[in-house]
C-alpha cells in the first residue's frame, strides 16, 4: 500500500535562482547591458529584495539596467547575452518567460519554446558607482550637451572633457579638424575638470541621463536614469587645447536659417564626392557651390547679416556642426576665412559652439 503524507509527495525542487519578466523587457534590457560587455558580450543577471538587474562591463565602462518581472528565488547567473537576446526576439513581445537557473545550467520557458544552454562560471564585478562627495549634476539641458558634442570625437582617444566652474558646465569635443563645446547652467559650487571615454557618452544618450556624478578621487563618472545606471572610469590623458579656439568667433556675423541651409548641404555633399564647397555670402545670400568628377552644382539660400564673405569647407563637417547645433537659428562667425568658422546656437537649455576647420586653396 502507497503511504499517504510527506513520504508521498513530490519533492519540491530548488531553484539557484528563478524569475519571471516579459520577451519585451528582457530583450530590451540584456540588449542594453550587452553593449557594455563587448567584446565577449558575457552579462549578469541578479534577482534579489531590490528587484531584477542586468549589468554589463568591459573594466571600463559598466551598465546596470533593472528589469521589470517578479523574482521567486534570489539569485545570479552569468551568460551570453546574444542567446537570451535571441530567444527573447522569437516569441512574442508580451510572452511571459519563466527564467530559471538550476547548477551550471540556466532554462528559459515560454511562447511554446524551452532553451537551455550553459551558464559561465564567472565572477562579475558590480558597476563601479561614485563615492560620497561626489558632483552631482542635474539639469534639463545635459542630454542636448551630451549629444551636441559627439559629432566631433575623435576616433583615436575617443575622449570628452568635462568641466564645471560657477554654476556653468561644459563639455568638449575635437578630432583635430572640427571641435565642439556645450555649456549648462547647473546647481553646484566648485570648480573642475575631468576626462572619460566617449563609450560613456554614447551608451547614457541611448538611454537618456537625468543626472551625472562626477567623483574625480575615485575615478569614477556616472549617468543616473529612471531604470539605469551607466559608469564611466574617468581617463588620465592630455586634451587637446580647444577652448582658445573655440572662443575665437569673431565679429563677421550671420545668421544662417538651419532648415533651408542644412537641405541645400545635403543635395550638394552627394555632388562634392569629398571635395570642399566654395561658399560666398553677399546681400544676404549664400551662394554654396560644389564641382567635382560627379559634376557641378549651385545652391543659394537666404542669411540675415549685409557683411560680404567667402570660405571653403568641407560640406560633412558643416552639416555635422548645424545639426549639432539645432533649432531655427544658427550663427555663423569668423575671424579669418584661413582660420576657424564658427557655428553656434541654442540647443534646448544649453548653448552650443562648433569650429570646422576651413579648406584654403
Amino acid at each position: 500500500m502507497r503511504s499517504t503524507g510527506q513520504a508521498g509527495r513530490r519533492k519540491r525542487r530548488h531553484w539557484d535562482m528563478r524569475l519571471r519578466t516579459t520577451a519585451a523587457a528582457l530583450r530590451e534590457a540584456c540588449a542594453t547591458a550587452e553593449t557594455a560587455a563587448r567584446p565577449a558580450g558575457n552579462i549578469e543577471i541578479a534577482a534579489g529584495d531590490e528587484g531584477i538587474h542586468v549589468t554589463g562591463g568591459d573594466g571600463e565602462i559598466g551598465i546596470r539596467r533593472k528589469l521589470a518581472g517578479s523574482v521567486e528565488t534570489a539569485g545570479s547567473v552569468v551568460c551570453h547575452a546574444k542567446a537570451l537576446i535571441s530567444y527573447a526576439g522569437a516569441v512574442a513581445e508580451d510572452t511571459v518567460l519563466d527564467v530559471v537557473k538550476e547548477g551550471a545550467m540556466l532554462r528559459v520557458t515560454g511562447g511554446g519554446r524551452v532553451y537551455k544552454f550553459s551558464v559561465i562560471e564567472q565572477n562579475y564585478l558590480p558597476v563601479e558607482e561614485p563615492g560620497e562627495g561626489a558632483h552631482i549634476v542635474s539639469a534639463g539641458g545635459l542630454v542636448e550637451a551630451l549629444a551636441a558634442v559627439r559629432h566631433a570625437i575623435d576616433p583615436r582617444n575617443s575622449l570628452v572633457k568635462c568641466s564645471a566652474n560657477e554654476g556653468v558646465l561644459c563639455m568638449y569635443s575635437t578630432d583635430m579638424y572640427r571641435g565642439a563645446s556645450a555649456s549648462v547652467d547647473v546647481d553646484g559650487e566648485g570648480s573642475w575638470a575631468v576626462l572619460f571615454p566617449s563609450g560613456g557618452l554614447h551608451a547614457a544618450l541611448r538611454l537618456g541621463p537625468h543626472s551625472m556624478h562626477i567623483d574625480p578621487r575615485g575615478r569614477i563618472a556616472a549617468f543616473y536614469g529612471e531604470s539605469f545606471l551607466v559608469s564611466v572610469r574617468l581617463a588620465a590623458a592630455e586634451f587637446p587645447a580647444i577652448e582658445g579656439v573655440l572662443a575665437q568667433r569673431g565679429e563677421t556675423k550671420w545668421v544662417l536659417h538651419t532648415t533651408e541651409t542644412l537641405r541645400a548641404l545635403k543635395r550638394l555633399a552627394a555632388v562634392a564626392g569629398g571635395e570642399a564647397l566654395r561658399c560666398e555670402i553677399a546681400e544676404e545670400e549664400l551662394c554654396i557651390q560644389a564641382s567635382s568628377g560627379e559634376g557641378t552644382g549651385v545652391e543659394y539660400v537666404g542669411v540675415d547679416g549685409e557683411a560680404r564673405g567667402a570660405f571653403g569647407a568641407n560640406a560633412q563637417l558643416l552639416i555635422d556642426a548645424l545639426e549639432s547645433v539645432g533649432g531655427e537659428e544658427a550663427i555663423l562667425q569668423y575671424q579669418d576665412p584661413r582660420k576657424a568658422l564658427h557655428v553656434s546656437g541654442r540647443r534646448g537649455g544649453c548653448d552650443v559652439v562648433c569650429v570646422v576647420m576651413p579648406v584654403v586653396r
